[in-house]
């Protein structure tokens, strides 16, 4: 098992993973999930096995507390900064909650690694590999030089992000609101520190 960086000859192998993973509607373009790889290279990373793709992680810095709508390819740092000092203003900055994230002066406040989509091919499902190319991410150090790490969850996956630490983030501002709107019902956000 190798996991490494996403290079452009693995694309063809992500979408037919991705496909196989997720229902219509919540299938991304091929262009879009590249706008999230260009954002973070080094946090967007396959798991290789026999010559073959079993998995990939797409993750990028944001701020915390917001997160990108479906099928979009990336928002710039302006609105980034506006979802943030929203975000501050719901009362949600890190230093109001009462987790050793929150409690952390020295953590980079509202800065968080999002984890835009994590799939496995499911020919290599029930193997662990999810938790292990979760386990390999947090450890890269673009992912330790953020005070979270964050996604939004689809209600299927909740259950394995909780038992990788991960809780539902509440009172989400609503610029977060929106966002989970265009997932599928009952998706959530949720945070773990870092």
């Amino acid at each position: 098992m190798d996991i490494r960086p996403i290079t452009t000859t693995d694309w063809p192998n992500i979408m037919t993973i991705q496909a196989s993973c997720y229902g219509k509607g919540t299938i991304e373009s091929q262009q879009v999930l590249q706008a999230k790889v260009q954002l973070s290279p080094q946090t967007c990373l396959v798991v290789v096995i026999n010559q073959q793709i079993a998995a990939y992680v797409l993750a990028h810095p944001r701020p915390l507390f917001t997160a990108p709508k479906l099928h979009v390819e990336q928002i710039t740092q302006a609105t980034q900064a506006t979802q943030a000092t929203q975000a501050t203003q719901a009362g949600l900055q890190t230093k109001s909650r009462a987790t050793p994230l929150h409690n952390n002066p020295q953590a980079k406040k509202e800065s968080c690694l999002y984890i835009h989509d994590l799939a496995v091919n499911r020919a290599f499902q029930h193997q662990g590999l999810a938790k292990q190319l979760f386990s390999h991410l947090t450890v890269q150090p673009q992912a330790l030089s953020h005070a979270a790490i964050a996604l939004i969850s689809l209600p299927t996956a909740q259950a394995f992000w909780q038992k990788q630490g991960f809780i539902l983030a509440k009172n989400n501002p609503d610029t977060l609101q929106q966002s989970l709107e265009s997932y599928p019902a009952n998706s959530q956000y949720m945070i773990k520190a870092n």
